[in-house]
This record gives structure tokens, C-alpha cells and sequence, in this order.
């Protein structure tokens, strides 16, 4: 038997993160976004949390507040509460988290004139809105291991595994969904619906 080559982990990247996220780009009206955020919202601790220890930084919350505050150009505190809000909401339930606090409502926007950077806006006096871009966030994302693929698998405990034969039986798996033919979809990959979220609306 033919020994399978081993895959580098910027090879897996490729094969489990870049290929997915840009099968996700062509769905209209952006509905990947969320989808890809949560991919995103991952690598981006696995980014932060690498570079920490890279540094030989401990990875507590307020590190990561600082260090990913630096990496996006904003605030310590705009970056907690992005990260409270998209990061702990999409992964946990898929969509970013509405909430309450101090008297204040907070609820998120997704819009494709926004920024890769979390930004607060007050619409009401009790009222905060974090606006993003999701997928110009992702990118920014992805720029990160480009520029720093050593960081890709640089903590032991979170290696990518190998790719080779299964000793697994098959099983055939129907589908019963299908997305958009491609040829259906006419808008651009960079077409994005407005979403938004805000508790109580």
C-alpha cells in the first residue's frame, strides 16, 4: 500500500478553512456570513491565544481584550464587548448575543458598508449597536495566518490532525437540501443583507 503523503498544516488550512469560507462567499444576500463568522471567530482565538504565547504572554481575558484591541485599532473596552457579544453569541447560538446591562440595551448590526473593526454607536441614549462587516472581519482574519503560518499549529494542544485512509465503513448519506444553483446567484460575492439584532427590539 501507498503511503500518504503528510499534509503541512498550512495544507490543511487551505483544505478546512479557506476552501469552506469561500464555498460560503457565493450564497446571496451574504446568508454565509454567520456561518463563516463562527469559523472566523475561532481562528481568531487561535490566532490571539498562539501570538500570546508566542510572546510568552499568559492567556487571560484582559490579554486577549488588549491584544485583539491592538490588532483591530480599537479600544480595550469595544473589543470586550464585541467579543462578549459576536464571539460568545454566534459560537454558542449562531447569532450574535442581545442583552441587557446597567440599563442599557446592546444589540449588534451586520451591514456591508461597515468596517473589519467593531465599532459602538448609541442610536438612543439607551441604547449601544456593534457594527461590523463580517466578511471584511474574516478576511482580516485570514490575513493573520498568511502573514504568521507558523501560528497556524503553534500550540500543541490544538495540532490539526492528519488526512488518511479510514479504517471507518462507509455510509451513504442522503441529502434532502441543496443551496442555489450558482448559476442563480447574480449578485457579487461582497453583496450583503443588513442584519440586525437588539434586545428588547
Amino acid at each position: 500500500m501507498e503511503a500518504t503523503k503528510e499534509l503541512t498544516p498550512v495544507e490543511l488550512f487551505e483544505r478546512w478553512v479557506i476552501a469552506p469560507i469561500n464555498a460560503l462567499r457565493p450564497l446571496p444576500n451574504g446568508d454565509g456570513a454567520f456561518v463563516a463568522m463562527g469559523m472566523a471567530l475561532a481562528l481568531y482565538e487561535r490566532y490571539i491565544k498562539s501570538a500570546l504565547e508566542k510572546a510568552g504572554k499568559k492567556e487571560t481575558p484582559e490579554e486577549m481584550w488588549v491584544f485583539g484591541a491592538s490588532d483591530l485599532a480599537v479600544d480595550a473596552e469595544t473589543f470586550r464587548r464585541f467579543w462578549g457579544m459576536y464571539r460568545d453569541g454566534i459560537q454558542h447560538s449562531l447569532q450574535p448575543k442581545c442583552y441587557i446591562s446597567n440599563g442599557i440595551r446592546w444589540g449588534w448590526e451586520i451591514g456591508p458598508n461597515y468596517s473589519k473593526c467593531p465599532k459602538i454607536v448609541d442610536p438612543e441614549k439607551d441604547l449601544r449597536v456593534i457594527l461590523i462587516e463580517p466578511w471584511l472581519f474574516i478576511d482580516h482574519v485570514l490575513d493573520r495566518f498568511k502573514a504568521t503560518p507558523e501560528l497556524i499549529d503553534f500550540k500543541d494542544s490544538w495540532r490539526f490532525g492528519k488526512v488518511g485512509p479510514s479504517s471507518c465503513v462507509e455510509v451513504k448519506t442522503e441529502i434532502t437540501w441543496s443551496a442555489p444553483p450558482a448559476q442563480e446567484v447574480t449578485q457579487p460575492l461582497s453583496a450583503l443583507d443588513v442584519g440586525t439584532g437588539i434586545h428588547p427590539a
